[in-house]
């Protein structure tokens, strides 16, 4: 298992992509990467919904108005028929029908719980990387003064985060199981 990939690390790679830097805290390419970082990082989590920043929470059906979760960024699910965000409350406008035995409504969101722990997730390294190209891309404007290279940067930021999130999408949708293991194991008798 690679080790996990913390800030300074990701800060250093982006540096790194505008030359000869390294991340120095106070420094005037440090405050630039520090200024930029929570933006950044924010922004590639609401690129798409990642299965790995995806959580599920049950609220009670008896309640229309529900605090939507602290740590959410983007609800993806809502099991209502009719409902509304109002700031950080879910209003529910009608359930719908029940599915069986059920009395909890489902939502699904997207998670900040990476951009607060600031360690991002090993297992998907194109994400890493987009998020390397994307701060690169951000703080080239003030440490390069190259409006093109910043713009070539956050364009290879969002191709690797498009690569990733299709990754993703694949290994979340996969099924890949031997047909043959259900067949042997079962008893013709």
């Amino acid at each position: 298992m690679m080790p996990q990939m913390d800030k300074v690390t990701v800060f250093n790679q982006a540096l790194a992509q505008l030359g000869d830097r390294e991340y120095v805290k106070g420094s005037p390419a440090g405050r630039t990467v520090d200024l930029w970082w929570p933006t950044v990082l924010q922004e590639a989590l609401l690129f798409g919904a990642w299965t790995w920043a995806t959580k599920r929470v049950e609220m009670e059906r008896s309640v229309m108005r529900h605090p939507i979760p602290d740590d959410c960024l983007r609800v993806l699910y809502v099991g209502a028929d009719l409902f509304r965000i109002e700031g950080r409350d879910l209003v529910v406008e009608r359930y719908g029908k029940r599915a069986a035995g059920t009395d909890k409504l489902v939502v699904d969101y997207l998670s900040d719980e990476v951009a607060r722990s600031e360690v991002l997730p090993d297992h998907s390294p194109f994400f890493i990387k987009g998020v390397v190209f994307l701060l690169a891309g951000r703080c080239a404007l003030k440490l390069a003064s190259s409006p093109q290279l910043a713009a070539a940067l956050e364009a290879q930021g969002e191709a690797f985060l498009s690569k990733a999130l299709y990754w993703d999408t694949c290994q979340h949708a996969s099924n890949d199981q031997d047909p043959l293991t259900e067949i042997l194991n079962s008893s013709i008798f």
